[in-house]
Parts: C-alpha cells; structure tokens; sequence
C-alpha cells in the first residue's frame, strides 16, 4: 500500500515536472519568448522511479519511455547538443 502511494506520488511529481519543462520548450523555442530554463532529467528520473517500482506492474520494462516524455530529458538534451554543435564557431 505505501510502495503504491509512493510510485503514484513520484509519477505525479514526474508528470508536474516534465509538463513544466514542455512549457520551457514551448515559450522558448516556439513563441520565441523569454522563458525559465528547464529542469534536467528530475522529470524522468521521478516518472521512471514511479513507473518502474509500480508494484505488480507487467510492463516495467518499458519505464525507460518516461526519458523521452520529458523535455528536461533526452529530447531537451538532444536539442542542447546539436544546438551547440551547429553554433559552435571555431
């Protein structure tokens, strides 16, 4: 019951997260207007605890997919890098 209540409140807090840093990416990058910047990898860190501890979950095995739901994570990250390497003047 309480590993329940815990997975639930990490996924939450994983969700709350990463829907913060998709609005990062949407005021920054497509309105092009100042925005905060976003959270690294705490949204998919906290939505993949919770995902993947959920008990007598069967398909734990596909928590990994929380990285890339959240924009502080693979794709943001993603985005960083190949920003930086198509910017970077020598």
């Amino acid at each position: 019951m309480i590993i329940s209540f815990i997975c639930t409140l990490s996924l939450l807090v994983g969700i709350w997260i990463a829907l913060l840093n998709w609005r990062c990416f949407y005021i920054g990058l497509v309105k092009k207007a100042y925005s905060p910047s976003w959270i690294p990898l705490l949204g998919g860190i906290f939505m993949f605890l919770g995902f993947y501890f959920f008990p007598n979950n069967p398909v734990k095995h596909m928590a990994f997919i929380a990285f890339l739901l959240d924009w502080g994570s693979l794709p943001g990250i993603g985005h960083a890098i190949i920003y930086h390497q198509l910017h970077n003047k020598k």
